[in-house]
């Protein structure tokens, strides 16, 4: 039961197959105290509706809106996250986890900040 080089893997039933447009944004240098928003943006290539349970912020960043509603195949949405530099001075590097009926089940984004 060998898998050839580059065949992809098909996700298991039942499961959504979202591509990101991008897992990472680096703010570059802000300064402290000030809140900073990005999107991160997906889209559903699969042929389930992709329903995100729960979102999930480290520290020092909040989420600040997500879908709610099961994005139907070929639908896309966004999950928009917002970072407080407040307190947070220096390079930060914070984690955002999507929990939904995806293959993998956690995505996990990234933001960075260096705060000054």
């Amino acid at each position: 039961s060998h898998r050839k080089a580059g065949v992809r893997i098909k996700p298991k039933e039942g499961t959504a197959d979202i591509y990101w447009l991008e897992s990472s944004h680096d703010f570059g240098p802000i300064k402290q105290g000030k809140y900073v928003t990005h999107e991160f943006e997906f889209e559903n290539i699969g042929d389930v509706p992709y329903l995100i349970q729960t979102v999930e912020g480290s520290c020092g960043c909040t989420i600040a809106d997500y879908p709610t509603q099961p994005i139907p195949p070929g639908g896309k949405g966004t999950i928009v996250v917002q970072f407080n530099s407040k307190g947070k001075k220096g390079d930060n590097t914070e984690f955002v986890t999507v929990i939904g009926n995806s293959q993998p089940e956690h995505v996990s984004l990234i933001i960075e900040a260096d705060v000054y």
